[in-house]
């Protein structure tokens, strides 16, 4: 799952300059934070 993320980061760093390299920078950081809240209810519904 990561390798995904990392190789989508790496297209976007070759094709957009750097103010927007930034903003999808927060985007890609938002999304792994929420996949990861996604996958730790999961865990916990399982537990339960």
């Amino acid at each position: 799952m990561l390798e995904m993320y990392t190789s989508i980061y790496r297209e976007i760093c070759q094709y957009h300059p750097a103010p927007l390299l930034t903003v999808s920078l927060i985007q890609f950081l938002v999304t792994l934070v929420q996949s990861n809240r996604v996958l730790g209810m999961k865990r916990k519904m399982q537990v339960i």
